[in-house]
């Protein structure tokens, strides 16, 4: 997706991911003479804050939609906090969601285990590796935070910046506590809280709170509402296109487990549907079949028109966005000038053509 969105905000965006790169940079030796396995973890977070796509960064440069030329510091530095929060919450996902890689290498939980089974036979290694990761995950987020509170902005926007950024937080918290609960044996998710859901975990902290603080830290609050709702839509049309692909692609294709959702028994939108038409068992039973279960799964899902409904829902998303971005302020849209808007309308784009672009 990082290739959608074109100078100058790439440029801005670089300017974030290298004040990041620094702060990490500072923060990693001071922690490995502490102790060694500090710095590591410290380490393996700063490779997921600054590896990526950087599409928080960049929304909020967008957002912020400042004239030409280097933008300012507090600009810079709370792109790289929502990048630096992103990285917090991958870490805590992986140790919740039991998944040993990211981004193709092994998770940080899964590093500091394998240390600390090679250099201490430690037989409750995995718990280890899940409290080291645990903590690291929550730095990160705290980190975040503080970065934002010393951003260089005046009192205010300080203030509005950090009540924004702790309400996307615990906003992502609840949503991933609503994904734990509905994966107990049982508990079947009312009709609308696999949205509700995704619009807390993803949307609120991937696009809604990046795209609002760009326009406060611009002093444009006057368009947060707006930029919000676009957020939202684009939010809730990236979940909907991910979990298609999870079930579509193959794992060196979508970055994840295609049964991960179905076996961990996960509330998606793409369930949701199915448990409403009644295919969701038939897609559990073939998900535990050992001969070829994603093509089984995949089958039921295009042959009950599941694949196709939730595709439609998310081209719709996708529309409302692009309509939002592409009218005036006069007529309820942001007052963005043309090459932001043409960055969020590429963004929406992407999201159609290819929810993991």
């Amino acid at each position: 997706m990082e290739s959608s969105v074109a100078s100058p905000f790439a440029a801005r965006t670089a300017a974030s991911v290298a004040f990041l790169a620094a702060a990490l940079d500072r923060r990693i030796p001071v922690l490995a003479e502490l102790d060694p396995e500090a710095g590591l973890a410290v380490e393996k977070v700063g490779e997921l804050a600054c590896g990526g796509k950087h599409i928080r960064a960049t929304l909020v440069h967008v957002a912020a939609d400042r004239p030409a030329g280097d933008p300012p510091r507090e600009d810079v530095v709370v792109g790289a906090a929502f990048d630096l929060m992103h990285a917090g919450f991958l870490v805590l996902d992986d140790v919740i969601d039991r998944d040993d890689f990211r981004r193709g290498k092994p998770a940080l939980h899964a590093v500091i285990r394998d240390r600390a089974h090679r250099l201490h036979g430690l037989d409750s290694a995995g718990h280890h590796g899940n409290s080291v990761a645990a903590l690291a995950g929550c730095a990160a987020l705290n980190s975040a935070i503080r970065m934002v509170a010393g951003c260089g902005a005046d009192s205010g926007t300080v203030r509005d910046l950090v009540l924004l950024v702790t309400a996307c937080a615990n906003d992502s918290i609840t949503g991933e506590f609503l994904d734990i609960h509905h994966s107990l044996p049982g508990v079947e998710p009312s009709p609308g809280t696999a949205e509700y859901a995704t619009e807390l975990k993803t949307a609120a902290y991937t696009f809604q709170a990046p795209l609002a603080a760009g326009a406060i830290v611009a002093g444009r609050r006057g368009d947060v509402r707006t930029l919000s709702e676009i957020g939202r839509h684009l939010g809730l049309a990236y979940q909907l296109g991910d979990d298609i692909n999870s079930i579509t692609q193959n794992k060196d294709e979508s970055g994840k487990d295609p049964l991960g959702d179905i076996l961990h028994a996960r509330a998606t939108l793409l369930q949701e549907h199915a448990s409403r038409i009644g295919v969701w068992d038939s897609v559990v039973a073939a998900a535990h079949e050992t001969d070829d279960p994603r093509g089984k799964v995949e089958k039921i899902l295009l042959d009950s028109g599941t694949i196709a409904a939730v595709t439609g829902l998310r081209d719709e998303h996708v529309r409302r966005a692009e309509q939002l971005i592409a009218s005036g302020p006069d007529h309820g849209g942001p007052a963005l000038s043309r090459p932001a808007r043409d960055s969020l309308a590429a963004v929406a784009a992407a999201i159609r053509g290819h929810s993991n672009a």
